[in-house]
């Protein structure tokens, strides 16, 4: 329709975003070079805020996420526990905290070399989570170490969950 009028949503590197349509104007005039102009403006503005908060994202992200083994990392276990005590407080919701310590890790380092450590890592958290539920939340603690927040868990639940771990970090 002539009253229609559809502009790009578009980054500042190219990226098409989506897309901005208005059609069926109050007054049922054809758009003109103004409304247009307008609308194209907007539209830049929506496409930066898109991208601000994209990249705002991707930071805050990085700023949450161990880099060797894309886990939660300390400060975003910190949250984590602080919000699960918060609901503890307040509703009296159970919740436990694994601490789970790699023995002898420094030996691995040692024989292997870095790498193969890092690799082991990454294995050993890629089975941690694995073995969680979607609700629980693993993070990397610091070198070898890392912890699981288990929450509506109980002392006895979690036991079993922490001896199903060891079990499975100890037999690959």
């Amino acid at each position: 329709a002539d009253d229609m009028l559809t502009v790009p949503l578009v980054t500042l590197s190219g990226e098409v975003l989506g897309l901005i349509s208005l059609d069926e104007p109050y007054n049922g005039l054809v758009p003109d070079r103004a409304h247009i102009q307008a609308l194209e403006f907007f539209a830049d503005q929506c496409a930066t805020a898109v991208q601000h908060a994209r990249e705002f994202e991707a930071v805050r992200a990085q700023a949450h996420t161990d880099a060797l083994t894309g886990l939660a990392n300390r400060r975003a276990l910190i949250a984590a526990v602080g919000n699960a005590m918060e609901r503890h407080a307040q509703r009296g919701e159970p919740a436990t905290l694994l601490y789970i310590d790699i023995d002898h890790f420094k030996a691995v380092n040692d024989t292997y070399g870095h790498a193969q450590g890092d690799q082991l890592l990454q294995w050993i958290g890629t089975a941690l989570r694995d073995r969680l539920r979607k609700n629980d939340f693993l993070a990397r603690y610091g070198g070898e170490e890392f912890v699981a927040l288990l929450p509506d868990t109980d002392l006895d639940a979690s036991v079993v969950l922490a001896e199903s771990l060891r079990k499975r970090i100890e037999s690959p």
